[in-house]
């Protein structure tokens, strides 16, 4: 979740390689947190879809599937 909307997000000094490489987060990634956090209360988000049960459930949902497919994997031998 955190990779997808840290890529989504993304400015230029963050590398989109290196968040495709992300295995677990760390101190270093609390304000990709912090930054998720805000934006799911954001005003950026429509009334709505805040207005939807379980809103932030289906929105994981999406980002953590897009996460998945962005995530860089290793080759097969």
């Amino acid at each position: 979740v955190i990779r997808a909307f840290a890529v989504y997000k993304c400015s230029e000094n963050i590398s989109i390689e290196k968040l495709q490489k992300l295995e677990t987060l760390n101190k270093t990634h609390k304000p990709h947190i912090s930054d998720y956090i805000n934006w799911l209360r954001s005003n950026e988000l429509t009334d709505e879809i805040k207005s939807q049960k379980e809103y932030s459930y289906h929105i994981d949902k999406l980002l953590f599937a897009t996460g998945k497919t962005i995530k860089f994997r290793k080759k097969r031998a």
